[in-house]
């Protein structure tokens, strides 16, 4: 839970800080002069004609979709390192498969603390696990052919 906590932390701190410096961040007097600056452009004959086809600075609609274009790409870098990162830190707890050893059933018991019942062969064993260590509790072989076939 802590780890999504900071994940989420990050990418917040990571938004406000790409905010900052895109210019989201302006004051009230420096987003006028962009504006005047926009409106300048706008009003402004067509750059592409040919008598200024050397002027060629490319027209405020190429450079907004150049801007969302890299924001777009920042964004699924920025997920994509997520994504691996939770999943590296998560761990593999599910069904696991071997050749001769198999977990069969996983339950935790609290933060950092589970129980495996793994199968190796026709023993099945049930393990406690915690992150200094595990320890064998016992073999429940019988115990769980019992519970599946009561007769």
């Amino acid at each position: 839970m802590k780890k999504r906590i900071l994940l989420i932390a990050g990418l917040l701190a990571f938004c406000i800080a790409g905010q900052v410096m895109l210019g989201g961040g302006r004051s009230g007097y420096a987003a006028a002069l962009d504006n005047e600056k926009i409106t300048n452009i706008l009003d402004t004959k067509d750059l592409t004609t040919k008598d200024s086809k050397s002027f060629n600075t490319g027209s405020l609609q190429d450079k907004l979709v150049q801007q969302f274009a890299l924001m777009l790409l920042l964004v699924a870098v920025f997920g994509a390192g997520a994504w691996l990162f939770c999943r590296k830190m998560s761990g593999r707890r599910g069904t696991s498969r071997g050749r001769n050893i198999t977990i069969t059933e996983t339950a935790s018991l609290g933060p950092r603390k589970l129980l495996h019942i793994v199968r190796i062969g026709s023993k099945q064993f049930l393990l406690a696990s915690t992150p200094e260590n595990i320890r064998l509790l016992s073999d429940v072989t019988q115990v769980l052919d019992e519970t599946d076939n009561p007769s």
